[in-house]
């Protein structure tokens, strides 16, 4: 599977990791699963990490159907972190499209600024 998950219920954390080849089913088939886990919550914060993702096969307006079925609330951190210009685009795109209903994003080079903000946030 091109994307993987873990909960951590007490940390109400989801960490994601995407690699290689991210397609429209992908997307599709991972926000189903968070939606069907009772371990998930949308008021969770989650740490995407797509640094393996070399190419996603979605175009925008695909990338439009891909947000509105996401999963997390208006009350949700998210961290998206990337690692060439594949993967800043694309989350960019995905930022950029979301809105407020699905909570905050924000896309980091780097795995510790990541978990830094969403620490920060989190506390606040």
């Amino acid at each position: 599977m091109a994307i993987t998950y873990s909960i951590d219920e007490e940390q109400g954390l989801v960490y994601s990791e995407f690699s290689e080849t991210i397609r429209m089913d992908d997307f599709h088939t991972y926000f189903s699963d968070l939606r069907g886990n009772q371990a998930f919550r949308s008021d969770f914060a989650g740490i995407c990490d797509w640094r393996k993702v070399h190419n996603i096969s979605v175009e925008y307006q695909g990338m439009q159907t891909v947000t509105s079925e996401c999963p997390w609330g208006r009350d949700s951190y998210r961290a998206i972190v990337v690692s060439n210009p594949v993967g800043f685009g694309m989350s960019r795109m995905f930022q950029s499209i979301s809105d407020e209903s699905h909570g905050t994003i924000q896309i980091f080079k780097g795995m510790h600024e990541a978990e830094a903000w969403l620490n920060s946030v989190r506390l606040h």
